[in-house]
């Protein structure tokens, strides 16, 4: 297990809440729970989880919204 110190990626057997934590592994996937599912604080989290960045995108210009949906699809 890895995680980011002071601008480095640095070996570590202990992680805390909240730390970004690198697992160099393929048998874990994205929403697995590390430790124990019943200390999560809603259930929901790990069945519908928010995501982690949202974006949101417009034309400058009415005219440009037909480029834009082009470019994006």
């Amino acid at each position: 297990m890895r995680i980011p110190s002071k601008g480095e990626i640095v070996r570590t057997d202990t992680a805390y809440p909240g730390e970004i934590v690198i697992l160099p592994s393929d048998s874990v996937r994205l929403n697995d729970v590390l430790g124990d599912p019943t200390r999560l604080p809603r259930k929901r989290w790990r069945e519908d989880p928010l995501p982690m960045l949202r974006t949101s995108i417009a034309p400058k210009t009415a005219a440009q919204r037909e480029r834009l949906l082009d470019a994006l699809t």
